[in-house]
């Protein structure tokens, strides 16, 4: 049993308004600068500082000291005779602290805002209901591994609840300030895993709101001895799978479906840093609406707008859009990972579906596109493909003509889309039309350009509006066809011809659609 020395041993005066609950190992290059930013705060009412230093191996331990011996009335330190571990150590510097409220800060961070602890006081004490408060954190690479970055995704709100903090943990431990916690009323399992902050957080939030503050500032280092940021993002990722194993275990079922939320998304997270794709691609991802932007160790990634009901001709539109550009940024990986290829022209990008079994069933048309590309991952969490970029350009919808007169072995047909005038996005032409027959029913509508079949798409759209206008034909509710056409690399002007498969192999033209460049853009067609 590790002895443990607290100096002062019986500090002087009333319990202080606020403990900063500081732990260190190992932080003789940064200490410092994390006990100054504190030293530095503005306030109305008396703060502690009370420091757990682990038995470093290099000079943190004098370092305290000598800061210590500057100012004792405001440091105390605690200071066991053998390694603890950070979880251990951080619960004997709550044994150690005395204050209403106790706000967080590791050893190799810093606070910048000077009225920090001032206004988060403020705020916890107007607001009774709330059981922390955090704001904004800057994370910088102190090895030289990319430019400072916010620590926060962009948030919509400023008050969260258990279910926010249970899809997984956005706030920096180094802007947290919380109520008073008795170490005996610690989280189950808080001494079993590294991201215990995390288990604090959801204690607390189990007791009340969590609030957030901007226009706070503090600075999150990332180094090669750190705790968490030596780790390797996909040991990081299996942390958190083991946290929300660990909740599900002791939170009551109602809370199953945001705990599962959050796995599922740790699982696709994991599939991408195990497939090991480049950072100087672009990451587009289909998935239900994600209650926290997707993240990538730092990847760029285009979230696919899917709304309440996506469809295969919006999701093909976003990918050929993201295809077209070429000058997406190199990212820089955040944590531990293959070293990115800087500056590169994007020859390609990734396309990530989450749950795909599932994804891909609402969306009829878009298995077959992508069967051409390669699929780097296939499983239940997600599948992962590599679509290469193109540069294409917009084309100008210059005619559509029905084959005159009404060929007779069909009762009628209609091309709905597109029309005279229109403009694509990107190469990605969207077709919606309909054919009915008067004998041989109509298998299929087809679409070729010199005599290259470009796309053939079986009936079956609904179409209420046939049903309506042919009663007696027991097809006509299903006489639709839609599906979209990749003209990227076809010449500048072209001509769709469109013709409809009847059973006994026999076809029948519909009708013709003329494109070309839209003006003023040149001529970019073809594959990298």
């Amino acid at each position: 049993m590790a002895a443990i020395k607290l100096v002062p041993l019986t500090p002087v005066g009333p319990p202080p308004k606020v403990s900063v609950i500081v732990t260190a190992y190992n932080h003789e290059r940064y200490l410092a600068q994390a006990l100054e930013s504190v030293l530095a705060q503005v306030t109305t009412f008396p703060f502690e500082i009370v420091v757990g230093e682990d038995c470093s191996t290099d000079g943190t331990r004098e370092l305290l000291q000598s800061f210590y011996h500057s100012h004792p009335g405001v440091i105390r330190m605690v200071l066991p005779n053998e390694n603890l571990g950070p979880n251990r150590m951080y619960l004997e510097v709550m044994r150690a602290a005395r204050g209403e409220y106790f706000a967080l800060l590791d050893g190799d961070d810093y606070w910048i805002s000077t009225d920090k602890l001032e206004r988060q006081v403020r705020f916890l004490d107007l607001n009774a209901d709330y059981q922390v408060c955090f704001h904004d954190a800057t994370v910088v690479q102190e090895d030289g591994g990319g430019p400072p970055r916010r620590g926060m995704p962009e948030l919509r709100q400023d008050t969260f609840e258990l279910e926010d903090i249970l899809m997984g943990n956005f706030i920096p431990t180094v802007s947290v300030m919380h109520r008073r916690v008795d170490a005996d009323d610690l989280p189950d399992g808080f001494l079993e895993f590294e991201w215990a902050d995390w288990l604090m957080l959801v204690s607390c939030a189990q007791r009340g709101h969590l609030g957030y503050l901007p226009d706070l500032a503090s600075v999150y280092r990332v180094h090669q001895t750190g705790l968490w940021s030596s780790r390797s993002r996909e040991s990081q990722i299996d942390e958190e799978i083991r946290v929300y194993q660990h909740l599900e275990r002791v939170l009551p079922e109602r809370h199953r479906a945001s705990l599962q939320t959050g796995i599922r998304r740790c699982r696709v997270q994991q599939a991408v840093e195990r497939a090991g794709l480049r950072h100087d691609r672009p990451v587009a991802v289909l998935s239900d609406p994600p209650v926290l932007p997707w993240y990538f160790n730092g990847r760029s990634v285009w979230q696919l707008p899917t709304g309440d009901e996506p469809t295969t001709a919006g999701v093909l539109s976003d990918l050929g859009l993201m295809r077209r550009l070429r000058d997406h940024a190199v990212a820089t990986p955040h944590w531990l990972t293959e070293t990115p290829t800087r500056g590169a022209v994007c020859q390609s990008i990734y396309f990530v579906i989450e749950g795909p079994a599932g994804c891909l069933e609402r969306l009829p048309g878009l298995p077959g596109f992508l069967d051409q590309f390669p699929q780097l991952l296939a499983g239940d969490a997600c599948a992962i493909y590599e679509l290469p970029t193109r540069v294409v350009a917009e084309r100008e919808v210059v005619a559509v003509r029905l084959d005159e007169p009404l060929p007779r072995a069909l009762r009628g047909r209609h091309i709905d889309s597109p029309q005279p005038g229109m403009v694509t996005k990107g190469a990605m032409l969207e077709l919606v039309g309909w054919a009915l027959s008067e004998g041989a029913p109509v298998l299929s509508i087809s679409v070729t350009h010199a005599s290259e079949v470009l796309s053939t798409t079986s009936l079956g759209a609904p179409r209420p509006d046939l049903a309506a206008a042919f009663p007696n034909v027991p097809k006509a509710a299903q006489a639709g066809c839609r599906t979209l056409l990749d003209l990227a690399d076809l010449p500048d002007d072209v001509e769709l011809v469109v013709t409809a498969e009847l059973e006994g192999d026999a076809s029948v033209v519909l009708g013709v659609i003329r494109t070309s460049l839209a003006t003023g853009v040149a001529s970019a067609s073809g594959s990298p």
